[in-house]
C-alpha cells in the first residue's frame, strides 16, 4: 500500500494492482489489435484466434484487478474503504472511533517459506463490525504493508489526544 496523503485530519492509502496486471492488459491490447487488423485484412481464422487469446487475460483482469483505497478522516470521524474494479465499486464505512489499530498479516511465500507476503489488517475493537478487516484481498511482497500499518498506527496515536480516540 502506498501512502497518498497524510495530514493531521486525513490519511489516504492506496493499493494498486500488481505489475502482472499491467502485463496482462498489454497482452489484451496487442491481441485485440492484432485480431482486429487480421479481421480487417480478411483473415477470419487469425482474427478470431487472436481475439480468443485476448479473452483469457481480459477475463483475469475483469475478475482479479482492483484498486483499494482507504481514507481515515478525522473531522468526520470516518474510516472509508473503497474498492474499484471492472466489476464495480464498493464502499464500506466505519466510525473512526471503532478502529483500534492496524496489524500486518503475513503468509509464507513458496514451499520453503523463506520469503513472505503481507497485507494490512485493521482491528476494529468496537461496534457491530468488531474484528479483523483486511484492507486488500491480495498479499504483497516487500515492506509496503509494514510501512502502511505503522503509518496508520502512528496517525491514530498522534491524533488520539485531540479527540479521545484510543490508539
Amino acid at each position: 500500500m502506498r501512502i497518498i496523503k497524510q495530514t493531521p485530519d486525513l490519511l489516504v492509502l492506496r493499493a494498486l494492482p500488481p505489475l502482472s496486471a499491467y502485463w496482462a492488459l498489454l497482452l489484451v491490447v496487442i491481441f485485440v489489435g492484432s485480431g482486429g487488423l487480421a479481421l480487417f485484412g480478411g483473415d477470419f481464422l487469425a482474427g478470431i484466434t487472436c481475439l480468443l487469446i485476448a479473452a483469457f487475460p481480459g477475463y483475469v483482469i475483469w475478475r482479479d484487478v482492483h484498486v483499494d483505497d482507504v481514507r481515515l478522516i478525522r473531522s468526520e470521524g470516518l474510516l472509508i474503504i473503497h474498492r474499484f474494479s471492472f466489476r464495480g465499486f464498493d464502499r464500506v464505512r466505519h466510525p473512526l472511533g471503532d478502529l483500534g489499530h492496524a496489524i500486518v498479516a503475513n503468509r509464507p511465500l513458496g514451499t520453503l517459506g523463506l520469503a513472505r507476503e503481507a497485507r494490512v489488517v485493521l482491528v476494529l475493537d468496537r461496534g457491530m463490525d468488531a474484528g479483523q478487516h483486511p484492507l486488500t484481498r491480495n498479499h504483497y511482497r516487500g515492506q509496503s504493508s509494514d510501512r502502511a500499518a505503522q503509518t496508520i498506527n502512528n496517525w491514530l496515536q498522534a491524533n488520539a489526544s485531540h479527540d479521545g480516540i484510543s490508539p
